[in-house]
């Protein structure tokens, strides 16, 4: 029903990522290299050729940037993306051991996985699908909740925000795009991850309202914001299932480079604040610097469908701990004194300036 792995994530509880651990996870903000201890199962075992990769996500890891990772699995031409690479060159970019057994050598699955494209692009339509289908209660509140909002605009015009499905790892920005991530974009489409399954993503209000008039939108905006429908009541009676809704307004795109400059200059203090693509990639960069680091002992092509699960299971981790901290928002009060998306990823600049107080004065004079 367009999960990730049903093996895998099984939000019932039967899993590596379960509902019943997301309200602990709200306590604290996780490094991937945390979330990759968290995933690893007691009876899981990798063969000795893989040296034991499971067993073995159970080490902390201290690093916090993969800095020394950063170009792993970077490109030199674009025929790279076309052609399969040998056996060296998948040793040399930090990709695999290049120790291919015989059955694997002439034919390796994983360096003919291309990676110019993604096996499942992304896709709103098929997330917000899957969404209705793995949470169809919550789903029906938050699609009825965010249709009822009337938003009085200027000459007694009304104006309505709707419903979207956001993916917390955006497939094109932040897999597809970073030119440094290809091993990640090879582990992507070879173990057949799904960025548009449910376990990725979130119901957040939008805007597509074609009349709304330039100088409008942050009445529009902040109005619609104002209603924290992530916490209506009608929302937090479900438990646990709240948690695939939000109260951010998804508008515009995840990378607002230009505005963000324009307020740092004006507000100084906010000069910690990043994208909400910047944000994901630096936590998928850690996903693929902790593969890189077992280059030397990974064969891909052994106990296949044990990686699957645990390569899966990591990228499910990051979308709930994304998730959390959407979830967190409207929470002004720490994000003026931080100044940082450590604890509040913002899927749009309008989010953004709305959490950290900024003025509909301002919002008009300075950034539309």
């Amino acid at each position: 029903m367009g999960k990730c792995d049903s093996g895998v994530s099984n939000q019932n509880g039967a899993a590596s990522v379960s509902i019943s651990d997301v309200k602990a996870t709200e306590k604290s903000d996780k490094s991937v290299s945390s979330r990759v201890s968290s995933t690893s199962k007691a009876d899981t075992s990798v063969s000795a050729q893989n040296g034991s990769l499971t067993a073995e996500k159970t080490e902390k890891k201290n690093d916090t940037s993969a800095k020394s990772d950063e170009n792993v699995g970077e490109i030199d031409n674009e025929s790279s993306q076309h052609e399969t690479p040998t056996v060296e060159d998948v040793h040399k970019m930090k990709w695999c051991s290049g120790n291919c057994p015989d059955e694997y050598l002439e034919r390796c699955e994983f360096r003919e996985t291309r990676t110019a494209e993604l096996r499942h692009p992304n896709s709103s339509s098929e997330l917000k699908k899957n969404i209705a289908s793995a949470h169809p209660e919550v789903f029906e509140v938050i699609c009825e909740l965010i249709s009822s909002i009337r938003n009085q605009l200027t000459n007694d015009y009304y104006s309505s925000p709707t419903d979207t499905a956001h993916h917390l790892i955006p497939g094109n920005e932040c897999i597809k795009a970073p030119s440094n991530l290809e091993l990640l974009r090879k582990l992507v489409n070879f173990f057949d991850y799904n960025v548009n399954c449910a376990e990725n993503g979130i119901m957040l209000p939008t805007y597509y309202d074609q009349k709304l008039m330039k100088g409008e939108e942050p009445t529009a905006y902040y109005d619609t914001m104002d209603r924290n429908v992530g916490e209506n009541k009608r929302v937090t009676a479900l438990g646990n299932e709240k948690l695939w809704t939000g109260s951010q307004l998804h508008v515009g795109p995840h990378s607002y480079d230009g505005k963000l400059k324009k307020l740092k200059a004006s507000h100084p203090k906010y000069m910690r604040l990043s994208t909400y693509e910047y944000a994901v990639i630096v936590e998928l960069k850690k996903l693929q610097s902790f593969y890189s680091r077992k280059s030397d002992i990974i064969c891909y092509m052994r106990d296949r469908d044990n990686l699957r699960s645990d390569f899966i299971s990591m990228m499910n981790d990051i979308s709930t701990s994304l998730r959390n901290d959407l979830r967190r928002f409207p929470n002004s009060i720490i994000a003026k004194l931080l100044g940082s998306t450590k604890l509040t990823p913002y899927v749009s600049f309008p989010a953004m300036i709305y959490d950290l107080g900024i003025s509909r004065e301002e919002y008009r004079e300075k950034y539309l």
